[in-house]
């Protein structure tokens, strides 16, 4: 008998993809055949990801009556894309990661009554997630006391943390060396899978308020957004600190 398929759906942004990722090889090596469903954007993050299949399913988002009416049309195309790939599949389970581009596999299986579970990897249950909420099977979350949980939904929340994959997890047991006096101070600022823009705006600005002779001693990677790239890195040059900053570290 052929193995079960889970299709697991996942928004364009790293702090979706590869939860979603660890979550598959995982499952992968439990036997499980993995399809991913995720748009354009999911694809730059998608290199190690352990799926025999990738749908394209259209979504979009947007504000005002046209952008919504636009989007409405894509995500009700993306839902008839994904409903003849989960027949074509017999899909056993699918599970959302947020994200826009998720909610096309999402409501094409609820339309079929497949099984359905929902991650949040925030502190906040994120629009499309908080959107799908009350009609999956069940949702996990990373962080206990999940805040914008709808009505009548928290007691399907079931908290496991937010899952990472294996190299990110072997960090886990190396020690801590501490800097030795004199020596370099090794500093990574990330937030998001393109960097926060809060982080990218004032950690820059921090780290260059520190004193000389720690200034002098420190190496700094940050990812930063696109936009603020160039300012962060003046701001690190003027203060004669040693940085390499771009938009997202593989």
């Amino acid at each position: 008998m052929s193995s079960k398929v889970c299709v697991v759906a996942a928004g364009g942004t790293g702090g979706h993809m590869f939860p979603a990722e660890a979550l598959s090889r995982e499952l992968a090596g439990r036997g499980w055949r993995i399809v991913l469903a995720t748009d354009h954007r999911g694809e730059q993050y998608a290199h190690g990801f352990p799926a025999e299949e990738r749908l394209a399913l259209d979504a979009a988002t947007g504000s005002g009556p046209l952008g919504l009416a636009k989007a409405g049309v894509a995500i009700l195309k993306g839902v008839g894309q994904a409903r003849a790939a989960l027949t074509r599949l017999d899909a056993a389970v699918v599970v959302g990661f947020g994200g826009y581009p998720s909610a096309p596999a999402l409501l094409a299986a609820l339309s079929q009554k497949r099984p359905t579970l929902l991650h949040e990897q925030n502190a906040v249950l994120g629009r499309t997630n908080r959107w799908l909420a009350p009609y999956v099977g069940a949702i996990a979350s990373s962080f206990p006391n999940l805040q914008k949980v709808p009505d009548g939904v928290r007691e399907r929340v079931t908290l496991i943390g937010n899952p990472v994959r294996p190299d990110i997890r072997a960090l886990y047991e190396r020690p801590f060396v501490a800097p030795v006096d004199g020596g370099p101070i090794d500093v990574l600022v990330t937030g998001g899978s393109q960097g926060a823009r809060i982080l990218s705006e004032t950690a820059p600005r921090a780290l260059a308020a520190l004193p000389d002779a720690i200034r002098a001693r420190l190496k700094v990677q940050q990812q930063s957004r696109p936009e603020t790239l160039e300012a962060a890195r003046q701001i690190y040059l003027e203060a004669g600190i040693e940085a390499e900053v771009a938009p997202f570290f593989r």
